[in-house]
């Protein structure tokens, strides 16, 4: 979607239907829906690398394991538990590593979601899922039931490790509680007592997790298999939070600190070092979250542009240095390189922005990180497209060639840009969100191509989780789109064009093609929502 809150989509790819209207948008109430309203995951990190894992004593028995305080809701930090098991009792506190993910699969008697999810098939769990991840499987039943209740989902189990390559590694990895989850006597019954939520997990920061929406947007059906997309987005949140730990001083400057929109746009300022300081760095990233008040306020994925006021468009800010899609109905935190952007901030001193997201309400904190010691970054930039035209038989006309004269001295160039393609459910291809078009560069009649295979297919997007993508969004997230994800960063597209340009005069066109051809639509819903294609592109170079 990403453009019309009231836009009722059906989108076919590759043969599975897909209603992305209201009525088929996951809800958090308990009964709709499969999971508590964690919609902010990625604010329960620790924050700007500062907080490494476990930065403290530790505890008697395992000076890995976090010294509190703990407490049972999403975002404290794990206190240890026992639990029985079918090879004995299993100690948390003993087996912390900072490795792994734990992840506790209730079943809730009364609830119909926990039913769907358990009666599903965990095969696809096991072949999908991260491998360092321990499940716990745990009846909200007395405790003479939970016998009764485990078996089918064992037998499950056994099934499905004749149909893995690796059932002997997953066995320690799968537990079975054997007491019933009110009766654990630790703070895992207390967050079952205290919640309606059946899916809940420790990540490797030892932080309490909540989850999002389950539901498999293939069959409209809660599936185990959605639980590993969580854990694998926990992976790359700690890798994250990682290497920006290892960051040699970070200079570090906040733009907007819990701000929310205003008529859709945030305007503000920053003060970067001066002109002659600013050689000194070598890379920029743009830091920002976004905390949903409600899944409501956050409810459809949404273009985000950050555009840097230049001298020339003062008043309009309409140079865009970064770009997100807004996820469905949750938050999150997204790190950009935009070091190929960095001849923008060159001058220093206060630069000016604009954010701008239609139709969407969050609070967004935002910061800019200066880093050195990396490579050379670019001396020099100059724009090239940027527009929003239709994707259509005319698309190739829209954009007059460009002629540019690099300086004397430039020892390599690069294109970098922002594409992606938007509108659905009106045209037979379904472009340009679902179509695999292509993007082509001309320069000097030699062309660099970005392609978008991804586009169109059932997983392109889940595919993502491992790249930032926010895993189980209450809308259709797992499909793969042209150039974007809904609850992902769009990073700048970087192709060197070095070999291609020439002393003087340079001849710069763009063009966008389906299947190698100029694309003529045919149309099928004329007021819908029609395929357009999304691009800011600009010539870099180094001198």
């Amino acid at each position: 979607m990403t453009r019309i809150a009231s836009l009722f989509c059906l989108c076919i790819l590759l043969g599975a239907l897909c209603a992305c209207s209201d009525d088929k948008k996951a809800t958090a109430d308990d009964d709709t829906a499969p999971v508590d309203t964690d919609t902010a995951t990625d604010d329960l990190l620790p924050g700007d690398g500062d907080e490494l894992l476990n930065d403290d004593d530790g505890v008697a028995g395992n000076p890995l394991f976090n010294k509190g305080p703990y407490g049972v809701k999403t975002g404290d930090t794990a206190g240890g538990f026992t639990v029985p098991t079918d090879d004995g009792d299993w100690d948390f506190e003993k087996n912390w590593d900072g490795k792994e993910n734990y992840v506790f699969i209730f079943y809730r008697n009364g609830s119909t979601n926990a039913a769907q999810l358990w009666q599903s098939q965990i095969v696809m769990l096991l072949l999908n899922s991260p491998k360092n991840v321990h499940y716990f499987f745990i009846a909200g039943v007395d405790d003479d039931k939970v016998d009764a209740t485990l078996q089918p989902l064992i037998d499950k189990i056994d099934e499905a490790k004749g149909l893995i390559d690796d059932p002997k590694y997953w066995a320690p990895r799968l537990h079975m509680v054997r007491k019933g989850a009110r009766n654990l006597g630790n703070w895992i019954s207390d967050w079952y007592n205290g919640t309606a939520s059946f899916v809940m997990g420790v990540d490797r920061f030892q932080k309490i997790r909540g989850t999002g929406s389950l539901m498999s947007w293939q069959n409209q059906q809660l599936e185990f298999e959605m639980v590993g997309y969580e854990a694998a987005h926990w992976d790359f949140q700690f890798e994250r939070e990682q290497k920006l730990a290892a960051e040699a001083d970070p200079l570090i400057l906040t733009g907007i600190d819990g701000k929310e929109f205003e008529s859709e746009t945030i305007t503000f300022e920053v003060e970067f070092p001066a002109a002659a300081e600013m050689t000194d760095y070598t890379g920029l990233a743009v830091d920002f979250e976004q905390i949903c008040a409600s899944q409501a306020a956050c409810e459809w994925d949404r273009i985000m542009h950050l555009y840097i006021c230049g001298p020339d468009d003062t008043d309009t800010c309409g140079t865009e240095v970064a770009r997100w899609i807004t996820a469905y109905g949750m938050g999150g935190r997204w790190v950009t390189d935009i070091t190929p952007l960095m001849p923008l901030f060159a001058g220093g001193g206060t630069l000016k922005f604009r954010l701008y997201v239609w139709g969407y309400q969050a609070k967004n904190y935002l910061s800019f990180r200066l880093t050195a010691g990396g490579d050379p970054a670019p001396t020099g930039i100059k724009k090239l497209f940027a527009g929003n035209p239709r994707f259509d038989e005319n698309y190739n006309t829209q954009y007059a060639p460009l002629t540019l004269e690099l300086p004397a001295g430039v020892k390599k160039a690069a294109i970098a840009a922002f594409i992606t393609g938007h509108g659905n459910g009106s045209e037979q291809a379904n472009c340009a969100e679902f179509c695999p078009f292509e993007s082509v560069f001309v320069v000097n009649g030699t062309n660099f191509e970005k392609d978008h295979p991804l586009a169109s297919t059932n997983d392109g997007c889940a595919q993502q989780v491992t790249d930032g993508v926010i895993p189980n969004q209450y809308g259709s997230w797992p499909f793969g789109r042209a150039g974007w994800c809904p609850g992902l960063n769009v990073s700048p597209w970087v192709k060197e064009v070095t070999d291609a340009i020439v002393s003087g005069e340079n001849t710069f066109a763009f063009e966008a093609y389906l299947d190698g051809k100029d694309y003529v639509p045919v149309v099928t819903a004329p007021d819908g929502y029609r395929a357009e294609i999304n691009s800011s592109s600009y010539l870099v170079w180094w001198e």
